[in-house]
């Protein structure tokens, strides 16, 4: 989360484990997969999965449950716990624990001091309800 303010700029980069990175990449070399890292002042906050897009399949392999629970327990041999994995389509994400979208909004609005019910959010995946209900946005 990046907050720009007139003085300069407030950051707050949730940590995810460096070694969660060679699991990953371990994994994904199973299914021909591009490991993507993302970092901000050298923190690794992110790490994503992607299943190749051939000119046969357009939209890519998405992932099953399956190949979600075996990454899970592979970072679990090698004591990493403290991650969430999502699927999304063709993606596999690995995220800190804590870095989830409604924390991200908690947090923005005591920085803004204003209250979660003073906003409004959007979006069309199970990430995306907690924030919504903290919102106060109701439906689909």
């Amino acid at each position: 989360m990046v907050l720009e303010e007139a003085g300069g700029r407030w950051e707050l980069v949730r940590k995810l484990p460096e070694e969660s990175l060679s699991v990953l990449e371990t994994f994904g070399k199973h299914f021909h997969c591009r490991t993507r890292s993302y970092r901000v002042r050298g923190t690794l906050c992110k790490l994503t999965l992607s299943h190749p897009v051939s000119a046969d399949d357009m939209d890519g392999t998405n992932w099953d449950m399956t190949e979600q629970e075996k990454l899970r327990e592979m970072l679990e041999r090698k004591g990493i716990c403290n991650v969430r994995v999502l699927a999304e389509d063709r993606c596999l994400q690995l995220l800190p624990e804590e870095a989830v979208k409604a924390e991200g909004v908690r947090v923005l609005c005591r920085r803004l001091r204003i209250s979660p019910s003073d906003t409004i959010a959007a979006g069309d995946s199970a990430e995306d309800e907690e924030m919504k209900m903290l919102c106060g946005c109701k439906g689909e």
